[in-house]
């Protein structure tokens, strides 16, 4: 399978990522890759070291962390001009905030990731079959797409081929049996290939009109065209010194808490067959023979549980880089009501999809001949509470008494500070306190 120069740098970043995705089995699967084995350390000693070790996978409970936020609330679509696509939108029964939510997953993971809007035309027969037909919206995450080709007109940059792969379970016999297609996509041409005894055989192919390649990339850290970086890589490698680390703590615990027999001055073969236990008996030629427990003094494990307790501080530290707000050049009573909006990295990330979203359907659109209206629009959950500093509440409390801002706008903000809940409803409570207490003024609001 040919690859591209890009495809192979990116590749050096995301044998880790991959790695702690995959939890423990993975980490200890990958052996001394992520876990050196010692100078002079037996295999069988190696062997248990690695099966007492356990992953703290904050890697993995930050990326679940970060794309749970904007998904707590479904993505909502305005105005669309393909009826129901967004309910089916892979026509395997994937609506649209479950297809965005797996693209912004593989987005913080990776740095970037790909839709493409496919179009079966070779199913067209006639104007009213094509009405019925769907664009089909394929994810492809950075690890399947395996090459892509460019060139530069008039000093733009086009690009005129893409090779990704697909995984597929077709049926041989009674069994089932997963194989490899590679998919190949130029401006105007598809090729569907699978692979055969170490050989790409061709098993479909066609044309298309669509006049380019209908593929969109989605970035959280772009360092290149159709290329990117892991943003929470420096977290990962936290993880792994965890990893090291907490293995190493379980293996000098093994022994600390066992303690070391020590024996001096007798003879040869005479502790062979010595029990240790509260019954056991031992005896000795040598009257002067002594046999001890020594036990670790401690301090190793102290200072090994101080290094984990300090790696887990700057893991949760890192982790939560993408949820701070930025410094941002606004008015005083501006920064105080918008200082979260579009000011940290996962808002960013967030309005980033939004775009590309947009820009899916307006590819599909294109591929049914018809355009975008002017008032659609997609709408991902940003506004939770992210960076924002409580502490100012009084000077929001103070900007409503003074009139400068409406009581709905004050309860609206102390919630996206996290001081209400997140099941609070502002505008019910508004109406309670009005229906409650009549005789005041509440027109404020009106």
């Amino acid at each position: 399978m040919k690859t591209c120069k890009q495809y192979d740098r990116m590749c050096s970043h995301w044998q880790l990522i991959n790695d702690l995705l995959g939890g423990t089995e993975a980490m200890r699967a990958a052996g001394p890759t992520w876990l050196p084995k010692e100078s002079k350390e037996k295999e069988e000693m190696y062997k248990v070291r690695l099966d007492r070790s356990i992953l703290f996978n904050g890697y993995k409970d930050t990326i679940r962390k970060l794309v749970s936020k904007p998904f707590s609330h479904p993505v909502t679509i305005d105005n669309s001009p393909i009826e129901g696509l967004e309910y089916n939108i892979d026509q395997q029964g994937t609506d649209i905030t479950q297809f965005a939510r797996d693209m912004f997953e593989s987005g913080i993971i990776y740095g970037l990731t790909h839709v493409l809007i496919d179009f079966p035309r070779s199913m067209i027969r006639t104007y009213d079959q094509e009405q019925v037909i769907v664009p089909n919206w394929i994810h492809i995450r950075p690890p399947d797409l395996v090459y892509w080709k460019t060139i530069i007109i008039n000093g733009h940059r086009e690009l005129i081929e893409i090779h990704f792969k697909q995984c597929i379970v077709i049926e041989a016999g009674d069994e089932e049996k997963e194989i490899t297609e590679l998919h190949i996509y130029t401006k105007d041409t598809w090729e569907v290939r699978q692979e055969n005894d170490g050989e790409w055989i061709t098993v479909d192919s066609g044309l298309h009109t669509y006049g380019a390649i209908p593929i969109i990339t989605f970035y959280t850290l772009k360092t290149g065209y159709m290329v990117g970086d892991p943003p929470l890589e420096d977290l990962a490698w936290l993880n792994l010194a965890h990893w090291q680390s907490f293995s190493d703590q379980r293996n000098i615990l093994r022994f600390a808490r066992a303690g070391v027999l020590f024996g001096a001055g007798f003879a040869e073969g005479e502790l062979d067959s010595l029990t240790v236990g509260p019954n056991a008996k031992v005896s000795a030629a040598n009257e002067n023979a002594k046999l001890n427990w020594v036990e670790h003094t401690g301090r190793a494990i102290e200072a090994g549980a101080n290094d984990i307790d300090k790696l887990e501080q700057r893991m949760e530290t890192l982790g939560m880089q993408p949820l701070i707000a930025r410094s941002a050049r606004s008015t005083a009573t501006g920064k105080i009501i918008d200082e979260s909006r579009a000011h940290t990295d996962i808002q960013a990330w967030i309005r980033s999809l939004e775009n590309t979203l947009r820009e899916g359907f307006e590819v599909s659109a294109k591929w049914k001949q018809m355009e975008l209206p002017e008032d659609f629009k997609v709408d991902i959950f940003s506004d939770f509470a992210v960076g924002l500093d409580s502490s100012n509440i009084g000077e929001l409390i103070q900007l409503s008494e003074l009139g400068k801002i409406t009581h709905s706008t004050l309860l609206h903000e102390i919630k996206r500070r996290g001081v209400l809940a997140e099941s609070v409803d502002v505008d019910v409570e508004i109406a309670t306190i009005q229906a409650e207490n009549p005789l005041e003024n509440t027109t404020e609001d009106e």
